[in-house]
């Protein structure tokens, strides 16, 4: 982390330093907490501390500005989101929410600190096709899901409302797009042990705290070699502090029992190492406690997996490779190679905003190219 990044977490924790760094330094806090979307977590820890009066008067109305805007907007989300899980309820399904939206009704205090774009939705596969009719009555856009692909396994619907705001829901049908993870587990194993939103819809349904927490490493850590953007830049797994607070508040959920299951599932599905440096980066960011039987536990099992959590997020080759491993059959490993190597062509030419079919051959190796770039740059 960075020199700001580590202020950020701090000020977060309740470690306020008496002295202040000077406006410059606290405009970098407030930059720093607005990219990894803890702006709304730093006010509400800032409000319970004298140095909050200290803080330059514009500063303060920026962050109360964006706390107040995002409130509203958490609104028009939620009311949205309640039609979406009633009409699906009305139809017979009933998806699992994912992420952070479940979280924001679970374990944060209150559902306006937990900054969101999309909504994940996970549904069974045999339920997206009706799905899909259902969304577009109620207004929304978004292609039909192609189950056959192995570099993605969700597809996003947007609506924009009558007051001009776009609501997105991110159609999963499994639980991550790495191979790696994709078949950790199935719907029906998350839905055994979900837990009821009601706050949100009588039909609300979100991950119980050990599943929760086991996807929320395993999502951290699957954006090692895919990153989301903020602002047009690129963030990687390890980077985005709101997922790392996520971490830390479902680990100071469980209790005993739920720390002995997640360490069982954890090891019986092989992903014990991945849980580790989850759980590291919240106890350096946040101060997070791990019980000590459990790391210890954790630890002991990451030593006899095949897969190396530092190699992995090192190198995009042995990134690729873990995950074509993990294929079962030669058929579907040629499969992901052409799929990565060449993408659909409506994919292309959506992309890269053309109509044009003679310019794919040229697009196919721009991609090929700047690909290769990208990696080099971010080695270095």
């Amino acid at each position: 982390m960075t020199p700001t990044e580590e202020l950020v977490c701090a000020i977060i924790r309740g470690e306020v330093a008496l002295s202040l760094p000077d406006d410059d330094g606290l405009k970098q806090v407030v930059e720093v907490a607005f990219h990894h979307r803890l702006q709304a977590i730093l006010v509400d820890a800032l409000k319970k501390t004298a140095a909050w009066n200290r803080w330059p008067i514009y500063l303060r109305e920026k962050l109360q500005n964006e706390v107040v805007t995002a409130a509203a907007l958490y609104l028009l989300s939620e009311r949205e989101l309640r039609k979406v899980l009633i009409a699906l309820d009305e139809n017979g399904i009933r998806p699992l929410l994912l992420k952070g939206v479940p979280l924001a009704y679970t374990v944060y205090q209150s559902s306006a600190l937990r900054q969101r774009g999309d909504v994940d939705l996970l549904f069974r596969e045999s339920d997206l096709q009706p799905v899909g009719g259902i969304l577009r009555e109620l207004g929304y856009d978004g292609p039909d899901p192609q189950t056959d692909k192995l570099t993605s396994y969700e597809c996003l619907y947007r609506r924009k409302d009558s007051f001009g705001v776009n609501h997105y829901l991110d159609i999963h049908w499994k639980i991550n797009n790495a191979e790696l993870f994709a078949k950790t587990f199935t719907f029906d194993e998350l839905s055994a042990d979900a837990i009821e939103i009601p706050g949100l819809a009588y039909c609300a349904r979100g991950l119980g705290y050990t599943h929760a927490l086991l996807l929320a490493c395993m999502h951290r850590f699957g954006h090692a070699h895919a990153p989301f953007y903020v602002d047009g830049k690129p963030v990687y797994a390890g980077d985005h502090l709101q997922w790392v607070y996520d971490i830390h508040l479902l680990s100071s959920a469980l209790n005993n029992a739920r720390w002995s299951d997640f360490t069982t599932l954890a090891r019986t599905k092989s992903i014990a190492e991945f849980c580790v440096d989850g759980l590291n980066a919240a106890k350096e960011a946040f101060n997070t406690q791990i019980p000590a039987e459990a790391m210890g536990a954790l630890q002991t099992a990451a030593r006899g997996e095949a897969s190396s959590a530092s190699k992995l997020r090192s190198s995009a080759v042995a990134w690729f490779f873990a995950n074509l491993h993990a294929l079962p059959d030669l058929r579907q490993r040629i499969a992901l190679i052409k799929q990565v190597a060449l993408p659909p062509a409506a994919y292309m030419m959506e992309k890269y905003q053309t109509k044009n079919r003679f310019a794919l051959p040229f697009l196919y190796g721009y991609r090929s190219v700047n690909g290769v770039f990208k990696r080099i740059k971010r080695s270095k």
